[in-house]
């Protein structure tokens, strides 16, 4: 009788598990869905009015906006004038899913320290599991200490992107004077208020897999950035996110935001900064903060 047992069934060596079907089908596809990651483009956040090119009239009017910038916020000179800062803040991840990946942990607020327009400085944790305990990027490199100032084991990916990246953000309208290519893109509105849209990147227009893009939307009001969008180059490729900037304060002759909100327009929050105080400092070296 051939491929039959006595009781009439398929021998288990010669039959297909439903679990082992299933398993080479959800390979295939992460396998598909793998490959078409790595050869699908950088995601490219600009708008149509520029996909064409960038005239030397956006140019132009784009980098005047953006030199503008600085003085919605002190000016440029008040601020080089303080060297560096101190910032006591909070950072909340509403969402249950979305603080698995949050890099702090359940009542901990942190005090940010860092040499103005660099990419180096220190969290210090107060409060939570982490108190007392503190994070350091400091020329390119990473290192952590425990609450007795001995030294400890970080998480060099989370040091590495979280401590340039609150800085920038915190800095913006003074950082954005460091770019290449600067571009007027329209005009946009925020609960009928109306902005500049500006697009702002490095090295190149076009979309770059290793360069970030900017959509910054500049109140005509104000003079304020009020939204930013952005890509997220460390994460990928194809990740992008939004800044909205809220709850202006003059801190010493600075304009500083106390909130900054992760989320499109629209959408729920992913994140939220809260600064609860600032304190500006003409230190010129992280050792002396």
């Amino acid at each position: 009788m051939g491929g039959m047992t006595s009781s009439g069934e398929t021998p288990r060596s010669k039959r297909s598990p439903r679990w082992r079907r299933i398993f080479l089908g959800l390979l295939g596809l992460l396998t598909l869905f793998a490959l078409a990651y790595i050869i699908a483009p950088p995601v490219d956040i600009r708008p149509d009015s520029i996909l064409d090119g960038i005239s030397e009239e956006e140019a132009a009017r784009g980098r005047a906006l953006i030199e503008r910038l600085p003085e919605a916020y002190g000016g440029l000179t008040a601020f080089e004038s303080k060297r560096s800062s101190r910032v006591e803040m909070s950072d909340h991840w509403p969402s249950p899913i979305m603080r698995l990946v949050s890099p702090w942990k359940e009542g901990e607020t942190l005090i940010f320290s860092y040499v103005h327009r660099g990419d180096e400085g220190t969290i210090e944790f107060v409060g939570g599991p982490r108190a007392g305990h503190r994070w350091r990027f400091e020329n390119g490199r990473t290192s952590g200490e425990d609450e007795t100032g001995a030294r400890e084991e970080v998480s060099d990916a989370d040091v590495r992107f979280w401590v340039p990246t609150i800085e920038y953000f915190l800095e913006m309208p003074f950082r954005l004077l460091e770019a290449d290519i600067v571009a007027h893109a329209g005009t946009r509105e925020i609960d009928g208020e109306a902005h500049d849209l500006l697009y702002v990147t490095w090295r190149n227009a076009a979309p770059q897999a290793d360069i970030d893009q900017y959509l910054v939307w500049v109140s005509q009001e104000s003079g304020r950035i009020s939204y930013v969008e952005y890509t997220v180059r460390d994460f990928g490729k194809r990740m992008q996110g939004a800044m909205q900037y809220a709850d202006f304060r003059e801190v010493d002759g600075i304009v500083f935001p106390y909130r900054m909100t992760s989320a499109p327009l629209g959408e729920d929050i992913v994140h939220r900064f809260t600064v609860d105080s600032i304190v500006f400092d003409e230190a010129r070296s992280l050792d002396s903060l």
